[in-house]
């Protein structure tokens, strides 16, 4: 059996033209609040910022900076050593002043000194072998020219 009134039934089953219009509605005004708000804000000219005026007077302007760091020069200069040997000792430190005259490195020599006596006895013992030779292909020459004349 089907009911023809809707007064008979129950409110949660109730279907009625005012419960669909509220949320309609409420929807309604909330866009239309949205739409007044961006059209009054696009109308509106934005504000210029205020800026402080003074009048021009005549000073004496000081600035006082504090700060830190490391100064590098715009020219470097790479240093080659004469000789191949290991660095003894180093005496500066990094951002010590330097004067002319300061020793900046002192190299290990200890062992170029025993290759330069090495070297020197390769030579002398190089020469002396060539003079022997000349001598002997002097003799040689000297016995051939006997032996042929």
């Amino acid at each position: 059996m089907l009911r023809k009134n809707k007064e008979n039934l129950p409110d949660t089953v109730k279907t009625g033209k005012k419960k669909k219009k509220v949320p309609l509605i409420i929807g309604g005004v909330v866009v239309a609040i949205i739409a007044v708000s961006f059209a009054a804000s696009k109308m509106t000219p934005k504000a210029l910022p205020q800026v402080p005026v003074s009048a021009v007077t005549k000073e004496d302007l000081t600035a006082k900076v504090d700060t830190s760091g490391t100064v590098e020069s715009l020219r470097t200069k790479t240093y080659f050593s004469p000789v191949n040997a290991a660095i003894a000792q180093y005496p500066l430190k990094v951002g010590e002043v330097v004067k002319r005259g300061d020793s900046l490195v002192a190299f290990d020599v200890s062992t170029l000194e025993q290759d330069n006596q090495k070297a020197q006895l390769n030579v002398s013992a190089t020469v002396n072998g060539s003079k022997d030779s000349m001598a002997k292909a002097a003799q040689t020459q000297q016995k051939a020219n006997e032996a042929a004349g």
